[in-house]
C-alpha cells in the first residue's frame, strides 16, 4: 500500500527554482551560455541579493518544450573600440629596441595573463562559494515548502479519516439519544487523535463501535428502567390513571419512583430484578393513592354534610355561619371512617338547637304577619287592578295587534279612545271585560283602515290597467307621444280622480272599465 506521506513529500522535494548551473544541466548546455540568455532578457529569470540568477522550474519546463532561444547579437554600433595605445618613444625605434621591447612586452604580458588568470581563478572561486551558498538556501526554502506542503496534506487527510468516522459514529446514535451525541463526538476525536491516519477500517471500526457502545450504555439503561418502570405503572387504580396525552400525578410519581428503583440496582442486576423493584415501587404509590382518596373521600363528605345540612328556614347570615360552625364542631370529634349515618346523626344534634329557636320566633312572627297580610290584602287589589288595565293598554303596541300600516296617528286615536273607555269601567273589572271593551273601541279605527287599504288597492289597479289599454289603442289610433311618457302623464289626474269616485267597494273589472274611459276621456278620443 502506498504512504501518503512518503508520495507527497516526492512531490514536496522538487525544486521549485534552478540555479544557473542546475539549469545548464537541465538543458544540457554550458552555464555561460545559460547566463547569456538570462541577461539577454530572452529567458524569464530572477536576480537574488547575491548577483545569482534563479530560474523557476515552469520556465525550465517550456524551454525542454519549445527549445532554447538564441543570444541576441549586438548590432553595429554597439562594438566596444580599440583606443590606440602610445609607445612612448620619440622616435621610431632601432630593430633590437623593438626586438628588446617586443620580448618585455611579451613578458609583461604573459606576467599580466597570469596575475589575470590567478585574480579569475580566485573569482571563480568566490563565485562558486557564493553559488553554493545561494543554491544551499534555495534548496533549504524549497526543503521547508515541501516540508510545510506535505504537513497539510497529511493534516487534509486525517481531518478526512476524523470526519467520515465521526459521522459514522453519529449515524449509530438511536432515535431519542440526541443528548449523548456531543459525549459520543467527544469521545471519538479523541480516539482517532491518538491512531495513525494511514490505519485500516477493521481497525478503526471496533475502536468506534466500542466508544459509542460505552457512551449509550447509561441511556439505554435508563431506556430499560422507562419501560420497566411504564409497564408497572398499569397496575395502578383506575382512579389514579388518565390518558396517555394528559398522566395524573400520581402516574408520574410511580414511574419516576420505578425507574429510580431500576436504576439504583446498578449494572449487574437482571431483567426479572429490576422488573420485580418497579412493581414494589410502583405498589407503594398504590397504597398512598389509597389512603389518600379514602381521607379525602371522608373529607368530602363532612364537607358535604357541613354545606348541605338542611337548616331551619328564617336564619340571618351569622346565624348560619353559628349553624355550620356547630356542624363542623360535632363531626371533627368523630375519628377519620366513621359511618355516614353517625355522622348525620351528630350533624342533626347539633342543629336541634338551632331549630328550636327558629320555631319560636315564627310564632311570634306569625301574628304579626296576620295582620300585615289583611293590610296589604286590600292595597294589592287596588295595585292589581291598575296594572291589569295599563296591561291591557300596552298590549296593544305589541306586534300584530294594530296593522303595521296603520299610521301613528290613527294608532295614537284608537288607543287614547280604548282609553277612556277603560277609565270608565267599574273597579274590579275581569281582565277578559277590559280586553273585549278595548276591542269594541279600537273596532271603528280598524275597519275604517280596511276600507281605506281595499280603495287603495282598487286605484293600484286600476291604475296598472292605462299602460295594456294605451297598447291597444296604438292598433287603431297615433299618438304624438310614446305610450311610456302617456303613461306618465294620465296617471296622476286618474289617481285623483278615483281617489274621489272610489269608496272601495267596487269590482276590480268595473274599476279598469273606469280607467279606460277615462283615458279616452283625457286622450280625447
Amino acid at each position: 500500500m502506498e504512504n501518503p506521506y512518503e508520495k507527497a513529500y516526492a512531490s514536496a522535494m522538487e525544486p521549485t527554482f534552478f540555479s544557473t548551473g542546475q539549469a545548464a544541466r537541465q538543458l544540457g548546455i554550458t552555464q555561460d551560455r545559460v547566463r547569456q540568455l538570462c541577461e539577454a532578457g530572452a529567458v524569464t529569470a530572477e536576480i537574488t541579493n547575491g548577483g545569482q540568477w534563479r530560474i523557476a522550474k515552469p520556465e525550465i519546463d517550456r524551454l525542454k518544450r519549445d527549445g532554447l532561444p538564441p543570444v541576441p547579437r549586438p548590432l553595429p554600433g554597439d562594438s566596444v573600440r580599440r583606443t590606440k595605445s602610445s609607445n612612448g618613444l620619440l622616435a621610431p625605434p632601432s630593430p633590437a629596441v623593438v626586438s628588446a621591447a617586443e620580448d618585455l612586452a611579451i613578458t609583461e604580458n604573459l606576467l599580466r595573463q597570469r596575475r589575470l588568470e590567478l585574480e579569475l581563478a580566485q573569482v571563480e572561486d568566490e563565485f562558486d562559494e557564493r553559488e553554493q551558498a545561494e543554491t544551499e538556501h534555495w534548496e533549504e526554502r524549497e526543503r521547508a515548502e515541501q516540508a510545510r506542503m506535505a504537513e497539510e496534506e497529511a493534516e487534509r487527510l486525517r481531518r478526512k479519516r476524523d470526519d467520515r468516522w465521526l459521522g459514522y459514529a453519529l449515524r449509530c446514535v438511536p432515535a431519542g439519544a440526541e443528548g449523548e451525541e456531543v459525549k459520543i463526538h467527544a469521545a471519538v476525536r479523541a480516539a482517532l487523535a491518538g491512531m495513525d491516519v494511514t490505519a485500516s477500517d477493521g481497525v478503526v471500526r471496533p475502536v468506534v463501535d466500542g466508544i459509542v457502545a460505552r457512551s449509550l450504555k447509561p441511556w439505554r439503561r435508563r431506556q430499560q428502567a422507562d419501560e420497566l418502570a411504564s409497564d408497572a405503572i398499569t397496575s395502578l387504580p383506575f382512579d389514579a390513571k388518565g390518558w396517555s396525552w394528559n398522566p395524573t400525578t400520581w402516574e408520574i410519581r410511580a414511574k419516576a419512583a420505578a425507574r429510580e428503583a431500576v436504576l439504583a440496582l446498578g449494572d449487574s442486576a437482571g431483567a426479572a430484578e429490576m422488573k420485580i423493584a418497579a412493581e414494589r415501587a410502583v405498589r407503594n404509590i398504590a397504597m398512598e393513592f389509597e389512603a389518600h382518596t379514602a381521607a379525602e373521600a371522608d373529607k368530602e363528605l363532612r364537607e358535604r354534610l357541613v354545606r348541605w345540612a338542611s337548616l331551619p328556614a328564617g336564619l340571618t347570615d351569622h346565624g348560619t355561619e353559628l349553624a355550620r360552625q356547630a356542624i363542623a364542631d360535632a363531626l371533627v370529634k368523630l375519628p377519620q371512617g366513621t359511618p355516614q349515618l353517625r355522622l348525620e346523626a351528630a350533624r342533626d344534634q347539633a342543629l336541634a338547637p338551632f331549630h328550636e329557636a327558629v320555631a319560636e320566633a315564627r310564632r311570634r312572627q306569625a301574628e304579626q304577619e296576620a295582620r300585615a297580610r289583611e293590610e296589604q290584602r286590600r292595597k294589592q287589589v287596588v295595585r292589581q287592578d291598575q296594572e291589569m288595565r295599563k296591561s291591557v293598554i300596552s298590549s296593544m303596541s305589541f306586534l300584530g295587534y294594530f296593522p303595521l300600516d296603520l299610521s301613528a296617528e290613527e294608532r295614537q286615536k284608537a288607543v287614547a279612545f280604548a282609553q277612556k273607555i277603560i277609565d270608565e269601567l267599574p273597579e274590579g273589572t275581569g281582565r277578559h271585560e277590559l280586553e273585549q271593551s278595548r276591542d269594541r273601541a279600537v273596532a271603528p279605527f280598524l275597519a275604517a283602515h280596511t276600507q281605506r287599504k281595499k280603495k287603495l288597492a282598487q286605484i293600484e289597479g286600476g291604475l296598472r290597467e292605462i299602460f295594456p289599454y294605451l297598447l291597444q289603442l296604438e292598433d287603431e289610433w297615433e299618438f304624438d307621444k310614446g305610450r311610456w311618457e302617456l303613461e306618465r302623464e294620465l296617471k296622476e289626474p286618474i289617481h285623483r280622480q278615483l281617489a274621489q269616485e272610489l269608496t272601495g267597494d267596487e269590482k276590480l273589472e268595473d274599476v279598469q272599465k273606469r280607467v279606460r274611459r277615462l283615458v279616452r276621456e283625457k286622450l280625447e278620443i
